[in-house]
This record gives C-alpha cells, structure tokens and sequence, in this order.
C-alpha cells in the first residue's frame, strides 16, 4: 500500500504558501534578490563580484566548517525519515533504498570536505 500525499498549496510562482515559514523565506529571497543585483550591470554593479555577505564569510573557514557540519545533520535526518516512511508504507522499499544510497554517497563526499575544509577556501 503507498500512500500519496496531497500537493502542497502554492502561489503560483512555485512558493508554498500559507505558513509563517513561507513568509520568511519571501523575505530572505527578497532580500537576496536585491543583494544579487548589485553586480547587474544595468544597476551599475561592476560585474562578477560575490554578495557583501558572501565575500565575509569566504573569509572565514570556521562558518564554512559550521555549514558542512550542519548539512552533515540534516543528512542524517534525511536517513532517519526514510527509514520512518518506508517502516510505515509511505514510501515503496525499493524508493526508499535508492534514496538511502543517494544519502550515503552524499555523505561520503561531506565527510572528505570535513577532513579538509581548508582546500575548498
């Protein structure tokens, strides 16, 4: 038995709406679009430069690290909800082994970025 879960509601242009959390990432991403456009060169940017926000933390490798070991955690969650899904038929078990291979191998590669952050500076 495998059980389908409604679409999510949108607003047309791909958000999801109807959530304190969709109203936060509007503003991020409003916030990052005009960060963006500095570098148009129709808004007198100077081209091919990093975001102000970009260019600090390129310079520092202990938030590189912090973020490495954050997406290492949220992979591991990832793991733990496929394992819950597939236990209680929400996802076929041939669905959710392919997935859990696409996790591990991602993994392996942010375990090789963990053991040398300093060459992807």
């Amino acid at each position: 038995m495998q059980v389908k879960f409604p679409p999510p509601s949108t607003t047309g242009l791909g958000r999801f709406c109807g959530s304190r959390s969709s109203t936060r990432e509007a503003r991020r991403d409003g916030l990052n679009a005009s960060l963006s456009n500095h570098g148009d060169a129709d808004s007198g940017g100077l081209g091919n430069e990093a975001t102000p926000s970009e260019g600090a933390k390129r310079r520092y490798p202990a938030h590189f690290l912090s973020k490495l070991t954050d997406a290492d955690g949220e992979l591991q969650e990832t793991l733990h909800w496929l394992g819950r899904a597939g236990k209680y038929g929400y996802l076929e078990k041939t669905k959710r082994v392919e997935l859990e291979e696409l996790c591990l191998t991602i993994g392996r590669k942010l375990g090789k970025m963990l053991q040398i952050p300093e060459s992807f500076s």
